[in-house]
């Protein structure tokens, strides 16, 4: 991320059908995992934050979504407006609270009292739901919302990512360790005559 200047990258996809709706998913996604919001029928936003600016993103967008023919540039010099209706395109306040909740769950967890295998569970259970929050996070800048809180939250998640690791490789070793389960039926029994 960089800073920002109050710039915007727009994608607009007017032009592309909504009726195909493996495709519609396909680019509702990519637009998820880059942060953008539909500001219009069409018109995508976000920040222009992000390293490399509108070509980085542009070619992002083309690897997520190929041949889909966006047009991706930046937009500024809007009136105050349409300005505060693209600020308000994300919840910062909600989006903050999440960074501090999941930041407070991932850091008070405790596998201590947990056998292995109940401890990996929750640890991989957890993980899963904090690196969704973090592919899924827009990168949004200040003041926009808190960074000071999404970057505890994303300490946080690599806090937990490495506890989880090490608790997985522990259960690993005990399964690779244990004798195998033999699969095959116990041999028949054949009566012989006394």
């Amino acid at each position: 991320m960089r800073d920002w200047c109050g710039d915007w990258i727009a994608v607009h996809a007017g032009a592309l059908g909504r009726s195909d709706r493996v495709a519609l998913r396909a680019r509702e996604r990519a637009f998820g995992l880059l942060g953008l919001a539909e500001f219009e029928r069409g018109l995508y936003l976000r920040p222009d934050n992000l390293a490399g600016g509108v070509g980085a993103l542009r070619e992002r967008l083309a690897r997520l979504v190929p041949d889909a023919g966006f047009s991706v540039f930046v937009a500024r010099g809007f009136d105050p407006g349409r300005d505060a209706a693209a600020r308000a395109l994300w919840d910062g306040a909600a989006l903050n609270e999440r960074y501090r909740t999941q930041a407070r769950t991932l850091d008070a967890w405790d596998a201590g009292l947990l056998s292995v295998e109940m401890a990996a569970r929750e640890a991989f259970t957890l993980g899963n739901q904090a690196i969704h929050e973090r592919v899924f996070d827009p990168l949004l800048p200040a003041p926009l919302v808190d960074t000071d809180a999404r970057d505890a939250f994303f300490a946080a998640v690599r806090r937990f990512d490495a506890a989880g690791q090490a608790i997985w490789q522990t259960f690993l070793s005990g399964v690779r360790t244990r004798a195998p389960m033999s699969r095959a039926r116990p041999a028949p029994v054949l009566e012989t005559a006394p």
